[in-house]
């Protein structure tokens, strides 16, 4: 289930309605904010026998589908069949449901299970297990030659786009600029800056934001979760569904974030005992290492548990149910960003209900008058040299000691130095 998209669902909507479903996509958004979710309904939703059936007596029965996206003939919000009306809004006379697929038949099936032959899930497969090869693209270029097997369309899912580097970028390229009719690509990234220019320019984008804390709360509630779990959840998720859920079903992940705050704010303590005292900047390593013991398991932005992983060919990888699945550092750096986004928010007198963790208001404002506006803005570039060298695939334990040396002078950081030159 999709929460809280609406637009991005009503631009696949309208291009499922049409029937002019692009050759390739690029969903970009939070990690955890649906991408993977949208895009696993969208392969169903292309190759759905019984959405095939469906929509194909309703457009004989009510018309053709119009340029603007109606439906001559009234296929609106008082056609009695309620069936195949649904709940996202794609223009103000049209209403499909076509990002519910029935979920049962045998194609919807088997793409929930990652065994359709015409879906594929392409993840990292280099020898660091960190970006996609050139390999893994020319085998996608010698694949879309092939028709499809039992399906409809043959869909391509990338859902760490920017796990790419130049040379599988510019192979996946020369499929974009000719793809075969049946073939669709999505692609998947925080940011479109994270896509070479050259290959964002051939996709559609389809944007996805952060959804409201109140529909992840009312949804985590219609799941089982308990109020008061939902609620925090629904809060520190910052926006990211997927990420909630996954969260509800690991009870210690609260308690890692508690232990991160808690570890944030001797951070503010100890700058005091350093600048009287640089030798104590060790103590910034001792930080790290208590951070690294904080990474759990694995987390993946599926929301809806459905994550084909099948590779080009049929072949299902040994990470089944894990498409977008990713280490937690990158998570635990985002963390540490949102503590020092809300004491800059803070300091700034920023509304509270822009706070993720606002449950600990009082911490925060204690800790926001302990920096200046130059030496939060040092911190947070302090985090993305840190996600930087992440991506890089820096040592998770050097990149945390360099990151916890920063936050501990952030006065003598690359930005605060720049900021105290220019005055």
């Amino acid at each position: 289930m999709l929460i809280g998209q609406e637009r991005a669902a009503a631009v696949l909507c309208r291009a499922l309605a049409q029937g002019r479903v692009s050759h390739s996509y690029l969903f970009v958004g939070p990690e955890g904010s649906g991408k993977t979710t949208a895009a696993i309904l969208f392969a169903q939703a292309l190759n759905c026998e019984q959405l095939a059936t469906e929509s194909d007596t309703e457009t004989r029965r009510h018309g053709e589908i119009l340029d603007g996206g109606d439906l001559v003939g009234g296929l609106g919000r008082d056609h009695p069949d309620q069936s195949i009306l649904p709940s996202i809004s794609v223009s103000p006379r049209l209403r499909i449901d076509f990002l519910h697929p029935c979920g049962q038949c045998n194609s919807c099936r088997r793409i929930e299970a990652g065994t359709h032959p015409d879906v594929h899930v392409i993840l990292p497969g280099s020898k660091s297990g960190q970006n996609i090869s050139v390999e893994q693209m020319r085998d996608v270029r010698q694949d879309v030659a092939r028709r499809p097997i039992m399906g409809r369309r043959k869909v391509y899912l990338i859902p760490t786009a920017e796990a790419m580097n130049d040379e599988a970028a510019n192979t996946l390229l020369k499929t974009l600029e000719e793809p075969p009719e049946y073939v669709t690509l999505v692609l998947m990234a925080t940011s479109p800056s994270r896509v070479l220019p050259t290959v964002l320019s051939r996709c559609q984008v389809v944007p996805f934001g952060r959804v409201p804390a109140e529909a992840i709360r009312s949804w985590l509630e219609d799941k089982g979760v308990a109020a008061e779990n939902a609620a925090a959840l629904a809060f520190r998720a910052g926006g990211r569904p997927g990420l909630a859920l996954r969260w509800s079903h690991e009870p210690e992940a609260l308690e890692r974030q508690h232990q991160l705050l808690d570890l944030l704010e001797e951070i503010t303590a100890a700058r005091r005992l350093t600048r009287e005292r640089p030798a104590e900047g060790i103590a910034a390593l001792r930080m790290a290492e208590r951070a690294r013991r904080l990474v759990g398991p694995e987390e993946s932005e599926n929301a809806g548990g459905s994550s084909p992983t099948s590779r080009p060919g049929g072949e299902d990888t040994a990470t089944a149910g894990r498409a977008g699945a990713k280490p937690l550092y990158p998570r635990l750096v985002e963390l540490i960003r949102g503590c020092y986004r809300g004491l800059l928010l803070l300091s700034q007198g920023a509304p509270e209900a822009l706070l993720w963790n606002r449950d600990r208001l009082a911490e925060l404002q204690s800790a926001a008058e302990q920096y200046s506006p130059v030496e939060l803005l040092a911190t947070l570039h302090a985090v993305d040299r840190c996600q930087q060298f992440l991506e890089r695939n820096v040592a998770p334990q050097l990149a945390l000691e360099t990151l916890f040396l920063e936050l501990l002078q952030p006065e003598s950081s690359p930005t605060a130095t720049r900021a105290g030159m220019s005055r």
